[in-house]
């Protein structure tokens, strides 16, 4: 994130404006279209499991140059539960966390190349709504649609040339999208396959820059909204085991400039528009 002094980054600061009262229509809205029906007693399942992922991060400054990037792996945990609601509506709640180091590859403010590390703590909190399509469309193909919460920390280890940089992101997803399942008679093993495809939108996004060090305090930046999508391929094997192949892009605008004033400077702090990358493998128990 460049600032006209330092080097600054992000953080997630507790927002002082969040789409509550929008997340709320909009689930709302829908489970009261999917619990009309006579209630049934709930069927749950949950499952745990571990996942492997590339990350890759760009930044990329107004007249189109890369300002730097993260690559690397992030192992992780995740676990979630769903419920089979009336209507054949499916109601799903899942929490994941993957944390691992990964190659910086960027400048100074003064222009210097700088190769460093970075540790990456990325934390998703997620729910998601699978509804039935009209039936002049196959009963194999259903509706998704996404409310999700994420927090990222970002922390760039120190060099010779460069001191270490603390940033924290959080913002909130919405996605919708369509999801097909079928039961492999010819894949033995197999009990059933999903492929799902999803567009995103990021919003309500921030970021603060831990900048104690420099007597310029925590700046917070808001960041631009965006579009992104995802796609995943979901393997039911038989017994409890599963097996999810995932990519997923995310992307945020350019921030607005902040302005600290100090007694014999000021200091433009700004945040570059940027776009992520995840593919990985999921490994599930269902219980």
């Amino acid at each position: 994130m460049p600032c006209s002094t330092s080097n600054p980054g992000h953080f997630w600061a507790p927002r002082k404006q969040t789409p509550k009262a929008l997340s709320a229509a909009l689930f709302a809205h829908l489970l009261v279209a999917a619990t009309t029906a006579r209630a049934e007693a709930p069927e749950i399942t949950w499952e745990l499991g571990a996942s492997n992922q590339f990350f890759h991060y760009e930044e990329t400054l107004p007249n189109g140059a890369t300002f730097n990037t993260e690559k690397g792996w992030l192992p992780g945990l995740y676990l979630s539960s769903s419920v089979a609601l009336p209507r054949d509506f499916l109601l799903a709640f899942t929490v994941s966390r993957a944390k691992g180091t990964v190659d910086y590859e960027g400048a100074t403010q003064a222009g210097r190349a700088l190769s460093t590390n970075t540790i990456e703590t990325l934390t998703r909190v997620r729910a998601e709504l699978v509804t039935p399509l009209p039936n002049v469309l196959p009963d194999a193909l259903t509706g998704v649609i996404d409310i999700g919460y994420t927090r990222w920390n970002r922390k760039i280890q120190p060099t010779r040339y460069s001191s270490h940089l603390y940033e924290h992101y959080r913002w909130y997803e919405f996605s919708g999208g369509l999801r097909h399942c079928s039961t492999p008679s010819a894949l033995p093993g197999i009990e059933r396959i999903c492929a799902t495809a999803k567009l995103t939108r990021t919003e309500y996004g921030t970021m603060i820059v831990r900048l104690e060090q420099l007597n310029l305090g925590n700046p917070e930046l808001n960041l631009g909204g965006n579009w992104g999508g995802e796609a995943s391929l979901k393997l039911d094997l038989e017994g409890p085991f599963t097996l999810r192949l995932y990519s997923k892009t995310w992307n945020h605008g350019a921030s607005n400039p902040v302005i600290i004033q100090q007694a014999k400077k000021t200091t433009r702090i700004t945040e570059p528009a940027s776009q992520s990358w995840l593919t990985g493998l999921e490994v599930g128990l269902r219980f």
